[in-house]
This record gives structure tokens, sequence and C-alpha cells, in this order.
């Protein structure tokens, strides 16, 4: 009559067959060293024969997952196997706009009310900021997807409540 083998004989070489195979794998793998928010960082492309990507780290998503801010603005998920940490200076494209002028000379443009009251005029870069900050209009039932395209509810849904 058949018999079959013991469990835990059974559980043992199974466990012992899967240490002998992680020191075979990691004998030449290395653990990459994490990487923080502000990191400048290059970005493997899809296509191999295109340039690799100069980003910012914007957080950590999980173990080895990162979100990246490239250059041109676009938004990346990123194992941390396709990053590449540098030493580079990221050019930053929200300080390109503005001017480099001294602080000391910023209030130049004073109008007086009628009330007597001294009011600065709107700084021309702060009508700028505002501008690009209202491009990105996301409300509760606009929201932006990982791959950077925002997704507008459907108007027959606007009196459902959740």
């Amino acid at each position: 009559m058949p018999r079959s083998q013991s469990l835990e004989s059974t559980r043992a070489k199974l466990l012992e067959n899967k240490r002998k195979q992680k020191k075979y794998y990691n004998r030449s793998s290395k653990e990459l060293q994490p990487l923080h928010n502000g990191d400048v960082v290059r970005v493997k492309p899809k296509d191999k024969h295109s340039p690799w990507r100069k980003g910012v780290v914007e957080r950590q998503l999980d173990i080895r997952s990162y979100k990246i801010r490239t250059e041109d603005g676009c938004m990346y998920r990123r194992n941390r196997k396709h990053l590449r940490a540098t030493k580079e200076n990221i050019i930053d494209p929200d300080s390109q706009d503005l001017d480099p002028t001294p602080l000391e000379s910023q209030p130049e443009n004073i109008v007086p009310s009628e009330t007597g009251k001294t009011h600065t005029a709107m700084n021309v870069h702060q009508g700028v900021e505002n501008a690009k900050s209202s491009e990105k209009n996301i409300t509760p039932d606009n929201y932006q997807t990982l791959r950077g395209r925002s997704v507008k509810k459907p108007g027959y849904l606007k009196d459902y409540i959740t």
C-alpha cells in the first residue's frame, strides 16, 4: 500500500531548498540606498536609447517605489532600480519665471487710497503664481490620476451623495 511522506520532512526540504536558492540569488545582488525627499535623481526611460531624465524625489510611496517630478513637471512613479541618485542641481521651473531682484526694492508701486492708507500694488510674480495654481483646478468632483489626467464625474451624478 502506498504511503505518503511525513508532512514535516516535506516542509523542511522545501524550506531548505528556498534557503539555498536565496543564498545563490543574493550572492550577486546588492541593497540600494534609500532616497529622500528632494534628492536629485536620473530616471531610466522606457526606450533604452533615450537619455535618462533629471528629476526630484517628491516622496516615497512604498519600500522601493518613489514619486518623481521631472524638470518638465511630469510626475512618475518608479521603482528604486530605475532611479540613479546624482549630485546635480535641479532647475526649478517656478524659479525661472521670477526676476532676481533684491527684496529691499520690492515695494515700488505704492498707490494711495481715498482713506489715506497706502496699499502696494499686486506684484506681477504673485499674479503668475496664482495663475499657475488655478490651472490645476481640482475639486472633490475632479481628481488627477497617477498618469496626470484629470477625471471629472458625469453631470448626472452631481446630486449623488456618498
